[in-house]
């Protein structure tokens, strides 16, 4: 789970595996993923991966 985690994070990866990455985690979440992808979103400038507002 930390390998995607750490995918996801990952600005200089591809956006489109970011993006798997991500949906990966989140069908099973742990408190601590939870934690790191509300970090990551808040800060995101990708717009394909940041959250709308």
């Amino acid at each position: 789970m930390s390998s995607l985690i750490g995918v996801f994070r990952d600005t200089s990866v591809d956006s489109e595996l970011r993006i798997n990455a991500y949906l990966a985690v989140v069908r099973c979440p742990s408190p601590d993923a939870l934690s790191q992808i509300r970090q990551v979103l808040e800060t995101e400038t990708v717009n394909q991966v940041c959250i709308a507002q």
